[in-house]
């Protein structure tokens, strides 16, 4: 998955991404350096004021361009590599989860590289996470290796929390 095609696929959807000259004749801030803090922050968990250190990019921009990047490759790519999991799928992805620890991590926010607790962020940030994953994939894969086409899945049984707070302070706990 070249860095590149993100950066340009991205860029060409979201002028934000596009560097500019403000009206006193400073440049902003490169495409580069706003794609590598958003993939950064997702990738390793790094904090959004950290970015300063080797990007020279302050906390609020990073925040802001984990945001917008997040949403940006949701909708750039997810018609192409988001599919709905099989009944297999989901049956391995538990038993990985369990033995790593994270038992019922389908339909868990609180595994997610989260600083805000906004349930649409939330989602374009592991949305985002699981598309550029499913491009690894596809890059690494081998080509003779034959796609089989999505089957319908059961909803998984998820439970569903109305009290955020008592979710976080369980979280916290």
């Amino acid at each position: 998955m070249p860095f590149s095609r993100i950066a340009d696929a991205v860029k060409n959807h979201d002028h934000y991404f596009t560097q500019w000259v403000n009206g006193l004749g400073r440049i902003g801030l490169s495409t580069n350096k706003n794609i590598t803090a958003a993939m950064r922050m997702l990738a390793y968990g790094t904090p959004a004021d950290a970015a300063n250190e080797y990007i020279k990019i302050g906390e609020s921009t990073t925040i802001q361009c984990l945001q917008r990047f997040s949403r940006d490759i949701v909708e750039v790519f997810a018609e192409r590599y988001l599919r709905s999991p099989t009944p297999t799928n989901i049956d391995r992805l538990l038993r990985i989860s369990e033995k790593r620890g994270f038992p019922g991590m389908l339909g868990s926010l609180d595994s997610s590289p989260a600083r805000a607790w906004q349930k649409q962020l939330l989602h374009d940030i592991i949305t985002a996470c699981i598309i550029m994953h499913n491009m690894i994939i596809e890059d690494e894969r081998d080509l003779d290796t034959p796609i089989q086409d999505a089957m319908e899945a059961p909803t998984p049984n998820v439970e569903v929390v109305s009290d955020q707070n008592i979710r976080f302070q369980e979280f916290l706990a």
